[in-house]
């Protein structure tokens, strides 16, 4: 059984083999890069990470970690991505990541697709919340996670390269939305 995600404009999917190198373009963009830097990757780098992605798919981890494609349901066209795994750093809770395609941001985009993926995270993998994390000066995060249902849960301390961070911590649960 493939998973499959509708919205009014966008498709949510698995990923598939030949959506590597439009993976690989989108996490080379500068504004991916600087959030999520392990994303400026080669094709060959994404061909492997679609490939491991295959397989939770097919067979769920616990806690679960799945990342699916965010497509325009129009054409198809590989426009971002929306995940959940396990923090690690932080006692393995349950993190949404994501990024949407230079050209489709301040659209509406990331917050239909996030939106639609945590209703199916929700109500489909069994967690009792997700969590999304902002840095405090980024207030486009923090209106996407607000606009998602998610509830601001105030400053945190995250460890992050150089040192410990501080970012805004917001939570959905199930039912919000």
């Amino acid at each position: 059984m493939s998973i499959i995600l509708d919205t009014p404009r966008l498709r949510l999917r698995e990923f598939v083999p030949g959506d590597a190198d439009a993976l690989r373009e989108l996490g080379g963009q500068e504004h991916v890069v600087r959030r999520l830097p392990k994303w400026r990757t080669t094709g060959e780098e994404c061909a492997t990470w679609i490939g491991w992605m295959r397989l939770h798919y097919k067979h769920p981890a616990k806690p679960p970690r799945v990342a699916l494609a965010v497509t325009l349901g129009e054409n198809g066209r590989l426009i971002g991505l929306v995940g959940v795994g396990p923090r690690e750093d932080m006692e393995g809770q349950p993190e949404i990541t994501g990024f949407i395609h230079e050209e489709y941001l301040r659209q509406g985009y990331g917050a239909e697709a996030a939106d639609a993926f945590c209703a199916w995270v929700l109500g489909t993998l069994g967690l009792p919340w997700i969590m999304g994390l902002a840095e405090p000066s980024d207030h486009a995060a923090a209106a996407l996670f607000r606009r998602c249902g998610f509830e601001n849960q105030g400053p945190r301390q995250v460890p992050g390269p150089g040192g410990v961070q501080i970012r805004t911590c917001f939570r959905r649960y199930p039912g919000r939305g």
